[in-house]
């Protein structure tokens, strides 16, 4: 009955090119990285999540000192770029090696891991975002919504 809607759901294994622009390329460009969406529809990311929350949720409270947290912000961030590089990560462009070469979807992982963590946060952020996945579809006959 509301399928127009339902279809715009975020679809498992459709990818999206997340821009870097935080990064710059020698001729200018910024380097590109296609991501699936890191989400409910993604089922072996949110099977992962849930097993990791758990765990999280136990550990939570030993955290005793702003050092303590530290650490377990920069813990949390590599295992962000881990999970991105295992559920979402899918192909890279306009990616370079430090002599010029071209990377290939290969170095996906030394990518991830390389890039500043700013940069790694929009990536993340990007990937997280069930927005960036829609497909808007028009409700509704689009030559009566053009007329009115």
């Amino acid at each position: 009955m509301f399928a127009n809607y339902t279809k715009q759901a975020p679809q498992s294994g459709a990818t999206r090119p997340c821009v870097l622009r935080g990064l710059r390329n020698a001729d200018g460009s910024n380097p590109v990285v296609h991501v699936e969406f890191l989400g409910r529809d993604n089922k072996p990311y949110w099977l992962e999540l849930l097993a990791k929350t758990q765990e999280k949720m136990r550990v939570a409270s030993s955290v005793s000192s702003p050092a303590e947290l530290d650490r377990k912000s920069r813990e949390e961030r590599a295992e962000n770029r881990e999970t991105v590089i295992t559920h979402s990560a899918r192909k890279l462009e306009n990616v370079f090696h430090a002599d010029g070469a071209p990377a290939t979807d290969k170095d996906i992982a030394l990518f991830v891991r390389s890039i500043p963590d700013e940069d790694f946060e929009t990536l993340f952020t990007f990937a997280s975002n069930s927005a960036n996945y829609r497909e808007y579809v028009i409700a509704g006959d689009p030559k009566a919504i053009a007329e009115k």
